[in-house]
């Protein structure tokens, strides 16, 4: 589950670069899938914002559908279809959102964000 946040956590990351206060609509732009014993299932992640002020965001798992892969070749077939489409939608969303944020950090107000200094080494 935590790569999974992680993927989720990146792209809201890439949707929000260069804005001053980060957006939540509750769309999904990252997925996964697991497969054990057979069964083949695809979730969708997102982000909610923090339910507290100072808090952080909450990440959601949805299963999106789920295949017995060894039932029929349809079944095989048709989870491929899936897990293919998905990795080519948050391929899409992930060059829509880098294309955006380069767009806002050419801006002319874009906002900078200070890299935190480095620790010393003696």
């Amino acid at each position: 589950m935590l790569r999974r946040r992680y993927g989720a956590r990146a792209m809201h990351a890439l949707q929000n670069y260069g804005e001053e206060e980060p957006a939540y609509n509750g769309n999904a732009y990252t997925y996964s899938s697991t497969y054990h014993a057979g069964m083949f299932r695809l979730y969708a992640h997102h982000p909610t914002a923090p339910t507290t002020p100072g808090g952080r965001p909450e990440y959601h798992m949805t299963q999106i559908k789920g295949f017995d892969m060894l039932s029929d070749q349809n079944a095989g077939v048709d989870g491929m279809k899936y897990f293919r489409n998905a990795r080519d939608l948050a391929q899409r969303h992930r060059d829509k959102f880098i294309q955006e944020g380069n767009a806002r950090a050419r801006r002319p107000d874009a906002l900078l964000v200070d890299e935190p200094e480095a620790a010393e080494v003696p």
